[in-house]
């Protein structure tokens, strides 16, 4: 995630609160301060300066008033008073916290605006506190996107990026990740351990424990479990990508099957195809990549290679565990693949060897 955890709202509430002031800083009460910054008010309450939380006496470590580190200032006066910064010699910085004393000073018009949930500010200083607000923003999507209408079964193992958009009556299971600009459809289901990045899912469609990046996944389709989808695939409507397939910059069209065991790279595949288990498309002879075409209505047998560049035409049939390198046309049959020859006895003779 690497979007701010301040959302829009925040800054707009803040622009508008900030209308006739010249100085308007976010702040918060909180029951634990810790090491935040305090804002120090004067007796009649108004604001005074503020504190490093290294510099504060011990009456001020009880103020539970922070600065959450965010100022809206009148761009000229910030200019004009820059010069009259100093060093900090306990922090050894040039804090901009100064300039809330200077302006209360020179008699400008300051206020404080009450952040609603101080976490959105939270200081991200070590691993930790990245973890801490990093969870919090989870929890933040999680449960804007529950509010949308979309199920979410466990919000606390579900990661879900600031860009992605899931619409209402989507379903996501536990351990999911959804990054990127991401679109996740009405009535899709996302099922545990998927991995979805820059991709859209379709309408009820089934991701089972699958990965897929930079792809497009059509209408009541199921993929999975444990599929590879990558590299600008378009996969199709009602169609059926199973178990250990890869598919890497692959057009797969409407009705089209491959439910195992398959990887298919820089290939075009048409409608109502069946791609049986272990069929591998060669496309990369060591120094450049070459495309696949398999027309629509084709079979591509069992354990079968289709060596690149080759087009297998519609309606074709290649025979399983054939090597194709040549063309085959439209409504033909493919069988590349040596005779079988059995030889009667031999399996008896063999068991009978010595030793065995």
């Amino acid at each position: 995630m690497t979007q701010s955890i301040n959302s829009p709202d925040t800054f707009t509430q803040l622009f508008d609160a900030h209308e006739g002031h010249d100085l308007t800083i976010m702040s918060a009460q909180v029951q634990e301060p810790g090491n935040y910054r305090r804002i120090i008010r004067d007796n009649q309450g108004q604001i005074d300066h503020i504190v490093d939380f290294r510099n504060l006496t011990d009456s001020e470590r009880n103020i539970r008033e922070i600065s959450l580190g965010i100022f809206c200032v009148n761009n000229e006066l910030l200019f004009k008073y820059l010069p009259e910064f100093k060093d900090d010699t306990n922090t050894e910085e040039i804090n901009l916290t100064q300039l809330v004393k200077i302006m209360k000073t020179n008699g400008h018009k300051i206020q404080s605006l009450r952040a609603e949930d101080y976490q959105e500010f939270m200081g991200v200083n070590d691993r930790f506190q990245l973890n801490t607000s990093m969870r919090w923003l989870q929890e933040r999507i999680n449960a804007q996107d529950m509010y949308n209408g979309v199920t979410i079964i466990s919000p606390s193992d579900t990661y879900i990026g600031p860009d992605v958009i899931i619409e209402p009556d989507a379903t996501i299971y536990p351990n999911t990740h959804i990054y990127g600009k991401s679109i996740i459809r009405s009535g899709a289901t996302i099922y545990p351990n998927s991995w979805i990045e820059n991709a859209t899912i379709g309408e009820n469609t089934t991701i089972d424990s699958s990965r897929i990046t930079d792809s497009t996944v059509g209408a009541q389709t199921t993929i999975g479990p444990n599929a590879h989808i990558r590299m600008h695939s378009d996969i199709g409507n009602k169609v059926r990508i199973g178990n250990f397939v890869e598919m890497k910059n692959v057009i797969f069209e409407d009705l089209s099957r491959s439910a195992h065991l398959t990887y298919l790279g820089d290939a075009k595949v048409g409608k109502d195809v069946n791609i049986g288990c272990g069929v591998v498309t060669a496309n990369y002879d060591g120094k450049n990549k070459y495309r696949t075409e398999i027309g629509s209505g084709s079979f591509i047998g069992s354990h079968s290679t289709l060596i690149a560049p080759v087009t297998i035409g519609e309606n074709a049939l290649v025979a399983a565990a054939s090597v194709v390198s040549d063309d085959v046309e439209d409504g033909a049959m493919a069988i590349a693949r040596t005779r079988q020859e059995t030889k009667p006895g031999y399996g008896e003779r063999f068991k009978n060897k010595e030793g065995k």
